[in-house]
């Protein structure tokens, strides 16, 4: 018999209905309602990603059966929870979430009630998996925040983990676009896609410098590909690695941001060259911006974060999922569950 606990839509349901009545019912209450949108489909699995993710080659049915009515069913079936509380957030993720194809752009959008009144809208952009009329359609619903995956522009390691090129001339036309309409612009890069640790530091300088220079985003974050580079516990000669990776990066990120000093970065404590501060926060990302750090933050609040590190004052219910990728859903840091598409049907599992 499994372990596991499954509860009934109706039940999950009431369980959300009670919590936005009562965050409704306390004019003090300071907590967010988020919705994750789950797009778990992409063209090219990259060898660095761990998330779970579906070619969309390998299921172009499933691909088109999930655009076509199984996410607005999902997300029609809650409207009467939905009815209840605008959301603070909208976040949509993936996977690859400039996959959504542009026909159901609209039907997704409208199956969420006060889609337009909701103050932050996400998206997550593979730059060579978008357009110029996506990004119109995302202008014409007042979408505020475009991260774009850009992790690095050295085409031999985009090739080496199977990730497909962008057209940078392409890319500088989203982000300009995107500024004219005060939509803030959000780039990723990661760090540590080579083990030779000169050839690392050569690759993420100029990424990172083209980055500022070039495309000037707003948010700039950095991610260490921890999953190939950092191990825990360590052993003595993993410790050293890890040090002198972790130095390498936090060096080259300080001496970049004095050729750019209009922006600042995030948490404080993460540039510290201490080696035991290095090695204590090996896992963490690096966030680089260029607004006042109050702006910033308020910007921040309102990500949807993932298990374990939940924010006391975050509730996200979450839509969607297919095969590998199980979307979470919390209310606070009180329950947990996460969508298993059962086919083509979501039972909700705590977590």
């Amino acid at each position: 018999m499994s372990h596991y606990i499954f509860e009934d839509i109706s039940t999950y349901k009431q369980r959300w209905k009670k919590k936005l009545n009562a965050m409704n019912n306390d004019n003090s209450n300071n907590e967010l309602f988020c919705i994750y949108i789950a797009n778990p489909f992409c063209i090219n699995k990259c060898k660095f990603c761990i998330y779970g993710s579906t070619k969309v080659d390998e299921s172009p049915a499933n691909y088109k059966k999930y655009y076509d009515d199984f996410l607005v069913k999902n997300i029609t079936d809650f409207e009467d929870v939905l009815q209840i509380r605008t959301p603070d957030t909208v976040y949509f993720g993936g996977g690859t979430a400039s996959l959504i194809p542009l026909n159901a752009m609209d039907k997704i959008f409208n199956a969420i009630p006060n889609f337009k009144q909701i103050t932050h809208k996400y998206i997550e952009i593979h730059p060579a998996h978008f357009s110029l009329e996506k990004l119109n359609k995302l202008i014409d619903y007042g979408f505020t925040y475009l991260s774009f995956g850009i992790q690095t522009i050295d085409i031999n390691i985009l090739s080496e983990y199977n990730r497909k090129v962008f057209n940078t001339e392409r890319l500088l036309k989203y982000i300009d676009e995107a500024k004219k309409h005060n939509i803030i612009v959000s780039c990723d890069l990661m760090a540590f896609l080579h083990d030779d640790l000169e050839k690392d530091t050569e690759a993420f300088k100029k990424s990172l410098s083209w980055v500022l220079e070039i495309l000037q985003p707003s948010v700039v974050v950095v991610y260490p590909y921890y999953k190939k580079i950092f191990k825990i516990p360590f052993d003595e000669q993993e410790k050293e690695h890890n040090y002198l990776f972790g130095y390498s990066l936090r060096k080259n990120i300080l001496e970049i941001l004095k050729s750019n000093p209009q922006y600042k970065y995030c948490p404080k404590h993460l540039l510290s060259l201490n080696r035991d501060d290095i090695l204590a926060h090996s896992k963490y990302d690096y966030f680089l911006f260029n607004m006042e750090e109050e702006e910033f933050f308020k910007i921040k609040k309102y990500f949807c974060s993932s298990p374990p590190n939940v924010p006391l004052n975050q509730n996200v219910l979450s839509f969607g999922g297919f095969q590998q990728q199980k979307p979470y859903s919390y209310i606070s840091n009180d329950r947990c569950w996460f969508n298993i598409n059962n086919n083509w049907k979501i039972e909700y599992q705590w977590a």
